[in-house]
């Protein structure tokens, strides 16, 4: 593209601002919406790594800290453990506007602000989980690598590059996608210099020197920090990556939760992961190459257009060097997470990027004018924000150099309760440490009281488990408190606790009960993201299942060693047993729901009854299930657990009766006349009289048109109702005196109330006015006939079956066999 001089056309910038505002309303009634409900912003139990974020602030002992970086794990512990709720909200808005003014400043060193105005509307406009998702941070941080690398490519320099460097670092301490990438720039700028003169450098050499060096130099602290603690080299995450590369290795696609040896069906990768994954993939390069194409395309499919969008703005920028050098980052960066298995939210990231370059290709026709004003604030954005970042991770780096000598301390939890007594995280982080300590009776205090600060459901469980130690493994609480979930491990926690609480009360019909629904929630556990991959590995995941112990490693703690071989032994009895399955399992969902209902848990409840809606249910439990529903408000999964209830078993006169019960305590909100005549029908045909007749009486004081007054004329007849039918019939017949169907019909009534004159005068005025109503025909037909009128009946069949028949009328051409039939009796 070339630069023309001069000022930004007039059209440019009313575009732009056009554009910017459109993107402040669109992002402003996002923020409303999500400021009206929470729940899309407030941490919750997930992948945050809270857990290592506090211990790291706190300067507390924890095996664990090296599973995530200090830059991810620790604003999220502040985001989550120590903000309310609407400064939680207002921290993830204030993220969401300037991830929004970075999309604009990137737009504009690329292109213009037309684009970059443009850029942050598409940005406004594509859904955003960052809000809920946990890595709200990163994405700031690979925008702000985004406009420092375009800022750099438009005219390289010694303090862009270490600028560059800088953000690069900071990144890697969030996550470590981008470990790579200042080896791939510099690998791809030597590349495109290679055989072209140039006199600098030894000024090329230092820039490269400061893109790759500067993140190593960012890494010392937290290197440091972990040689110390484990005497050995950890750059990055400490195994958090290790299930994403097993699934990788192995060519699945997305992630997912499971026990990954009912996975690997043999192939154990040992303490050595990643020489097992490159002998993996090396046996199967093909494969493997495959895979990687198919997580390609499964993480397109979730934006396709941005994805098509920036891959034809690669092509059209591909002359400008800042272009394609933010092509190479948005490349690589979904390329790194192909390498092993990917979700959606993996994606998230480069979303802004591919908005951006969507942007481009959108005004790729527009030639760009030279706006040195906007450029210099653009990345004046850029640094200042680069700078804020830089300073949090400063003091983030002297806490990891100092976390060490502050964990070694021998009374770090209670150094820092002194501190901070009403952080509801200290109290549970001290119960659980005095669990593992087996000092139930100062667990259950503690983590009671973490409960009392913070109710949070993930916590209850470690609660009663303190309790049932601290009162002995014959305790009932368990048995008192229902689960707060069914579809996660700590669902599995719990029925195991129960279990083995079961059989050692001598219940072991209850602990089957309760291993039959641990079973069923190990089975229903989303294996991979993708379900055709979690298809694949299913009947090795559920067959792992008998031999698997870890759930109940837990539990075991909370009876003494020397029992539990034996309770161990009777366990693996129960886990041989065929499982409760259909009906039965049902049966026992439906249990839970109601404990969960008693005991206020709405929630478990439904997820509860849900479970056992997948089942084959019985009749009986269809009513069940209905009422469950009716008292935790849900009225129409209520009415829906009766209607399939009766379409699957029709002939149940129970589960009719309930259906029908159902709705007539609903009666008057029925607004629908078409739907009480069905129910009124349906309820004649079963003989329940008084309850068709409320329905009709309903549907009478509704405005029902000529073709739902002749239905309550037909079930006031079937109800035996006939001078009420009669009455209706009149008045549809002075009403509409052109149409046959009505004289048609009374006059059938008239002849089944024994007055075959008048019956015969309306069928014939109805054969008159429509010749080719068959209805008609074949009623005065037999009124001939039974009156000894043969040759006129006859005269009358074959008139009727000279009309044509409509195509596609089945009920027409049923009729007019009918009608046949009666013709060649009448002619034998």
């Amino acid at each position: 593209m070339t630069q023309e001089p001069g000022r930004p056309a007039v059209w440019r910038t009313v575009v732009a601002l056009i554009a910017a505002v459109l993107a402040i309303l669109v992002l402003s009634g996002r923020l409303g919406d999500w400021a009206a409900d929470y729940s899309g912003w407030t941490c919750r139990p997930g992948d945050y790594h809270v857990s290592e974020g506090e211990s790291l602030l706190h300067g507390l002992a924890d095996p664990a800290v090296a599973l995530s970086m200090p830059g991810f794990s620790m604003p999220n512990a502040l985001l989550c453990n120590h903000v309310a709720a609407s400064g939680q909200m207002l921290t993830r808005g204030l993220s969401l506007l300037a991830g929004a003014l970075l999309v604009f400043a990137l737009g504009t060193l690329l292109h213009s602000g037309l684009c970059g105005a443009a850029a942050a509307l598409l940005f406004a406009l594509v859904p955003a989980r960052d809000l809920s998702s946990d890595r709200w941070l990163y994405d700031l941080h690979v925008l702000l690598v985004a406009c420092l690398l375009v800022w750099r490519a438009q005219a390289p320099s010694l303090k862009k590059s270490l600028a560059l460097g800088a953000v690069l670092g900071m990144s890697l301490l969030v996550l470590s996608p981008l470990f790579l990438f200042p080896l791939v720039l510099v690998l791809y700028e030597w590349l495109g210099r290679r055989g072209r003169p140039d006199g600098r450098g030894h000024g090329r050499l230092a820039q490269a020197a400061a893109v790759c060096l500067l993140p190593l130099a960012a890494l010392l602290p937290w290197v440091l920090m972990n040689w110390r603690l484990h005497q050995r080299l950890v750059l990055f995450e400490d195994g958090r990556a290790a299930p994403l590369i097993v699934a990788g290795a192995l060519g699945f696609v997305s992630t997912g939760l499971t026990n990954w040896d009912s996975v690997l069906d043999g192939a154990q990768p040992g303490g050595r992961l990643l020489p097992w994954a490159a002998g993996q993939v090396l046996s199967h390069p093909f494969a493997y190459a495959a895979a990687c194409v198919r997580r390609l395309l499964y993480l397109a499919s979730f934006q396709p257009l941005l994805y098509a969008g920036a891959l034809a703005s690669a092509w059209l920028g591909r002359r400008r060097e800042e272009h394609r050098q933010l092509a190479l980052l948005a490349a690589y960066f979904i390329a790194i997470h192909c390498v092993g298995a990917v979700e959606e939210r993996y994606a998230e990231p480069v979303l802004p990027l591919l908005c951006v370059l969507c942007s481009v290709a959108a005004f790729s026709w527009l030639k760009t004018r030279a706006d040195r004003l906007g450029a210099r604030l653009a990345a004046g954005f850029a640094c200042v924000l680069a700078a804020l970042l830089l300073a949090g991770h400063v003091l983030a780096a002297g806490r990891v150099l100092a976390y060490p000598g502050l964990a070694a301390g021998p009374a770090a939890l209670d150094r820092e309760l002194a501190l901070g007594p009403s952080e509801a995280w200290l109290w549970f982080a001290r119960g659980m440490r005095r669990l593992a300590q087996q000092r139930p009776a100062e667990a259950a205090d503690d983590l009671g009281r973490a409960l009392s600060l913070a109710p949070r459901p993930e916590w209850r469980m470690p609660y009663a488990w303190a309790r049932v130690l601290s009162a002995g493994s014959r305790s009932s609480l368990w048995d008192r408190m229902p689960p707060t979930t069914f579809d996660t491990p700590a669902g599995l926690r719990h029925y195991a606790f129960r279990a083995l609480h079961g059989l050692q009360s001598g219940r072991r019909r209850q602990a089957q009960e309760d291993l039959d629904l641990m079973r069923d929630i190990w089975v229903g556990l989303p294996i991979f993201h993708e379900e055709s991959e979690s298809s694949r590995v299913r009947p090795r995941h559920d067959a792992w299942f008998q031999r698997d112990r870890r759930w109940f490693s837990d539990a075991l703690t909370c009876w003494p060693a020397r029992e539990r071989p034996a309770l161990l032994g009777r366990l693996a009895e129960l886990m041989a047993a065929e499982p409760a399955r259909g009906a039965r399992l049902a049966e026992l969902w439906l249990q839970e729901a109601a404990r969960a209902q008693r005991g206020g848990q709405a929630g478990p409840a439904l997820a509860a009854l849900d479970r056992a809606q997948r089942q084959d249910l019985e009749p009986r439990q269809f009513q069940q299930s209905s009422l469950l529903y009716e008292r935790l408000g849900q009225e129409s999964r209520s009415l829906g657990a009766l209607e399939r209830g009766h379409s699957l078993h029709p002939d149940d006169r129970r589960l009719w009766q309930s259906l029908l019960s159902w709705r007539l305590r609903r009666l008057q909100s029925i607004r629908d006349c078409g739907l009480l005549l069905d129910l009124a029908d349906a309820a004649a045909r079963t003989g329940e009289r008084s309850a068709a007749l409320r329905f009709v009486a309903r549907a009478g004081r509704l405005e029902a048109g000529a073709r739902e007054q002749g239905r309550i004329a037909m079930v006031l007849q079937q109800l035996g109702r006939r001078r009420e039918a009669l009455a209706v019939l009149d008045g549809l017949a002075r009403a509409y005196p052109g149409q046959a169907r009505w004289l048609s019909d009374r006059g059938v009534l008239k002849m089944l109330m024994g007055d075959r004159r008048a019956a015969a005068e309306d069928l014939a005025r109805a054969v008159e006015l429509d010749p080719g109503y068959l209805p008609a025909s074949l009623s005065l037909g037999a009124v001939y006939a039974s009156a000894g009128r043969r040759q006129e009946a006859i005269r009358l069949y074959q008139r009727a079956l000279a009309k044509p028949v409509p195509a596609g009328d089945a009920q027409a051409r049923s009729l007019r066999e009918k009608v046949r039939a009666e013709l060649e009796a009448l002619l034998r």
